[in-house]
């Protein structure tokens, strides 16, 4: 993944775009000339820029790469890309580092949300070494947080973009969130998906994403997106009973399974699940009211590694 100024990059989109597949090393499969990691969650890039925006400290426009076709799509956002945001900028003098913690303010130019990022930056450098830990990160490290605010309705401007919280299409019930991220959650049992399918074994399954796909361009055509058929939006994500924990759930970008979980697809199935009488509240073990109001703030905490 590849963090960059816009100052670097052609201001003619199709020269931007151009350069960014130069340098990821699309359409290859392999990506073995560029630094992409011949997977789509490898295959990123965050292009940052000083904000003339008031208040706003810098603008990030996040840009998928696609692997094996000459497309980069700049409609959907990146939420882990999100954590390299804030020191990058202070790094590259964007931001000036106070001692102790900086704030950088910066706008998601894809969805327009806003996001405060707290970075430590001890004697006003940066700092990587930490002792934070998260879940399938083997070391410690410095942690980032990063509040969302004013991210419900990223793409649509609504919470339930069907404007129903359950759904139906081909006889598959689901449920459309758009929170930070548009993402449709379907039930895993209706799909014959348990806890015990892995996210490899998941990308084997050709039948089951394809399955999934077709009723996500259904959905996005009737939900003002048009033809999502070569977009990386709306997300689609599994939910079931988790064996530990609130809820389970697999998250796809949408044509492989992502191997962790998106910080903005985590946002999305809270509100799914907050809210009342959703797919996913109906799993969660712990499901209470989500506030109705248009104001969200979220708060998450991410390892950032150097």
């Amino acid at each position: 993944d590849v963090c960059s100024s816009d100052l670097d990059l052609p201001s003619n989109k199709v020269k931007r775009d151009k350069a960014l597949l130069a340098v990821m090393g699309s359409p290859d499969i392999r990506q073995i000339d560029g630094l992409g990691g011949a997977e789509p969650v490898k295959s990123k890039v965050a292009i940052i820029s000083k904000s003339k925006e008031k208040g706003i400290d810098v603008d990030y426009l996040f840009a998928q790469v696609k692997i094996d076709e000459p497309i980069v799509d700049t409609k959907p956002s990146c939420g882990n890309m999100l954590v390299a945001v804030g020191p990058y900028a202070i790094e590259k003098g964007l931001v000036k580092a106070k001692n102790g913690i900086t704030k950088v303010i910066i706008r998601d130019v894809n969805t327009g949300m806003k996001i405060e990022s707290t970075v430590r930056t001890p004697n006003k450098k940066v700092t990587y070494e930490g002792s934070h830990q998260i879940d399938g990160v083997p070391n410690s490290s410095s942690p980032i947080d990063l509040n969302f605010i004013d991210l419900i309705g990223s793409q649509t401007g609504k919470l339930f973009p069907t404007g129903n919280k359950i759904d139906n299409i081909d006889g598959i019930s689901f449920t459309f969130v758009d929170a930070a991220m548009p993402v449709i959650f379907f039930k895993a049992s209706d799909f014959g998906v348990t806890i015990d399918d892995t996210h490899v074994s998941l990308n084997t399954n050709k039948s089951l994403i394809d399955r999934m796909n077709i009723i996500r361009i259904k959905i996005g055509e009737k939900t003002g997106f048009k033809n999502v058929e070569k977009s990386v939006i709306p997300k689609i994500a599994l939910v079931l009973k988790a064996k530990k924990g609130d809820i389970a759930s697999r998250y796809f970008m949408p044509w492989q399974c992502h191997p962790t979980y998106a910080v903005t697809g985590s946002i999305a199935l809270a509100a799914a699940c907050k809210a009342r009488n959703t797919i996913c509240s109906e799993l969660d073990r712990k499901s209470t009211r989500l506030n109705s109001s248009h104001r969200c703030i979220s708060y998450a905490v991410f390892c950032l590694k150097k």
